[in-house]
């Protein structure tokens, strides 16, 4: 089985703790195709700082092999661990870790220090993160904000108000202008509710003693900006870094004229020109609206309103030559 496989294992051993109001971690020892031990988080259960899921696993590992040292044992942990657990892992001798979602606050194997990695300690445990990494945290979240997880804002209405939105214009077309009376009438209903729906949250996470862990997640929210920086929508663009630097020189030039024509059209950037497509227009740096055509994905409506704009986009950044 793969690492994703086993790591499935590891998140069903994690929703056993919900059973008594622990975090949802689990842990799992494979050796030689075998689970040979299982373990959750126990902190609250037992009452035991030290019952983390990785360490209880470790303990059951060595129990079963007879000795500490765990020779030929592959770890798999829901989340990156602890530093207490990641200095049991160097002490057991452990050979593999493969962990799903990091940790930025306690991560011991990268995200806030790299114990088991250090060159000071006399055991190095080879480390694969982010296998289900999603999952893995959508579970916590889900815990610690007692509903469902990524649930959407309709469900959410439904579930916290008990309101049902209509549904008669949301598969229309919202890229047309001017909107619809129909679509206008259904965007003002969508927020009616919203401030009530707020409330509602904020009552709901203050009787699960969670309100303040909500309002920590939140306040990394407040920085973020919805403003498309040009170079560093650049720097995102698939196979940029490999590229000549001709290529990168067009590359960048699009990105202005992909911004400028989506603010003109107000529409998504990526209806526009989407980034794989605007790459090979940077590659091929085609010379004519026919040799444009000849690019695979390239929307049909961005080649028969702008296709000479885009050329000459092309031509501008040093494509003539």
């Amino acid at each position: 089985m793969d690492d994703s496989t086993w790591m499935r294992l590891a998140l069903d051993e994690a929703r056993l703790a919900l059973a008594h109001d622990d975090v949802p971690i689990g842990a799992i020892a494979v050796r030689g195709g075998e689970v040979i031990a299982r373990a959750h988080n126990r902190r609250e259960a037992d009452g035991d700082a030290t019952a983390h899921a990785e360490l209880l696993a470790i303990r059951a590992a060595s129990a079963v092999l007879g000795h500490w040292r765990l020779e030929g044992v592959t770890l798999y942990c829901t989340l990156e661990p602890c530093a207490m657990c990641a200095g049991a892992m160097v002490l057991a001798r452990l050979p593999r870790l493969v962990y799903a979602a990091p940790d930025p606050k306690a991560g011991a194997s990268g995200s806030v220090l790299d114990l088991l990695s250090h060159p000071q300690l006399n055991h190095r445990v080879e480390v694969t993160g982010g296998v289900l990494a999603d999952e893995a945290a959508a579970l916590i979240r889900e815990f610690f904000a007692g509903l469902r997880a990524q649930m959407g804002y309709e469900a959410l209405l439904h579930d916290m108000l008990h309101i049902r939105l209509a549904k008669s214009a949301s598969f229309t077309r919202w890229d047309s202008r001017p909107l619809s009376e129909e679509q206008k009438v259904y965007a003002a209903e969508d927020v009616l509710d919203l401030l009530d729906l707020t409330t509602a949250l904020q009552n709901r996470l203050a009787e699960l003693g969670r309100l303040d862990w909500a309002r920590e997640e939140c306040r990394r929210l407040e920085a973020v900006s919805d403003e498309r920086i040009p170079d560093v929508l650049w720097a995102k663009l698939p196979r940029i870094g490999g590229s000549d630097p001709k290529t990168r020189a067009v590359a960048r030039e699009l990105i202005e004229w992909r911004e400028q024509a989506a603010q003109e059209a107000d529409r998504p950037p990526s209806t526009v020109l989407q980034d794989a497509v605007l790459m090979e227009v940077a590659k091929r740096r085609p010379k004519s609206v026919d040799r444009l055509e000849q690019i695979r994905g390239l929307n049909q409506a961005t080649l028969h309103r702008r296709g000479a704009s885009l050329i000459a986009a092309v031509y501008f950044a040093g494509g003539q030559s």
